[in-house]
């Protein structure tokens, strides 16, 4: 459940996510460094003050790498391209985190409508995603196909929770599931010569995921 503390923290998060936001809209630096780096803190003490901790060092886990993640592509950004692998690293590790919250939640594990409809749309977008990567012929073209399974994975792991919890919470995790691949597929085409957004975009995308997340976990346990 969300606490009175939560919510205050998480009112805090979507007001730094808004800063960033109009940050990347007006290419303003300054506000970018400031904002990006206070995100999956925020996040985390939303998460320390919240009534419910099940599996938090789980969570834990995923924000920090999210961190980590953050500040390594806001370092790529201004160096170039040879941080990107390690910042696709630290987001796959966060996704390893969410997916094994949502492994371990939902035991005992059950094949239900949801998941296999949700099942058959990964392996559809997947399948279309990867021709589009490997059209392109960039040198990151097995890391990035390979990073495309672990956003499948919290896909997933979100239906999993199907169930054993409220729906509300259930739908949280998996729309903040679903923007986490948008976002990522948004900087993937970006990677490859083919964007089709702007920095805001993909902030917008990726705070609120995040935010989802969290908030569906804290719901639905």
């Amino acid at each position: 459940m969300l606490s009175s503390q939560a919510i205050i923290f998480g009112m805090l998060y979507l007001v730094v996510a808004a800063g960033n936001i109009i940050g990347n809209y007006r290419e303003s630096k300054s506000i970018i460094w400031i904002t990006k780096p206070l995100l999956m803190p925020i996040l985390l003490l939303m998460i320390l003050f919240s009534s419910e901790k099940v599996n938090a060092w789980l969570l834990y886990g995923a924000l920090t790498f999210g961190f980590i993640g953050d500040v390594f592509l806001l370092i790529n950004s201004q160096k170039g391209n040879k941080w990107f692998i390690l910042g696709m690293a630290s987001f796959m590790a966060g996704h390893i985190c969410y997916f094994t919250w949502f492994l371990t939640f939902s035991q005992p594990l059950r094949i239900d409508i949801p998941l296999v409809v949700g099942l058959f749309i990964c392996i559809a977008i997947t399948r279309w995603f990867w021709k589009t990567v490997h059209a392109s012929q960039h040198h990151h073209t097995w890391p990035i196909c390979f990073y495309c399974l672990m956003i499948d994975l919290i896909v997933l792991g979100a239906l999993l929770t199907w169930g054993h919890g409220p729906l509300l919470g259930t739908l949280l995790c998996l729309t903040g599931a679903i923007l986490f691949g948008f976002s990522d597929f948004l900087i993937a085409m970006r990677v490859i010569g083919e964007p089709l957004d702007d920095n805001a975009m993909v902030m917008l995308t990726y705070t609120l995921a995040q935010f989802l997340l969290i908030c569906g976990i804290l719901v639905v346990s």
